[in-house]
């Protein structure tokens, strides 16, 4: 996934080593396309508390990694 510049690589890999609640997230300007992007794609997001009025919500990339896809973030406020 590429976008302004900045690459997030999501790479299957045979034996991955997955942090039990590590993540990394992911701002996104349009919420609702991505979610169902995600769903279409056959991942599946699992909405999550809003946090600063924000939706967001958690998915795993196919290495097994928590990914949070969030609609805002207190810098974006």
């Amino acid at each position: 996934m590429e976008r302004d510049g900045t690459q997030v690589h999501l790479m299957p890999v045979d034996d991955p080593v997955v942090p039990p609640s590590g993540h990394h997230a992911v701002l996104v300007t349009d919420y609702e396309a991505t979610f169902a992007a995600l769903r279409d794609a056959g991942f599946e997001p699992e909405p999550r508390k809003e946090h600063w009025g924000a939706a967001r919500s958690f998915v795993r990339n196919p290495a097994g990694h928590r990914v949070e896809v969030m609609a805002g973030s207190p810098a974006r406020l």
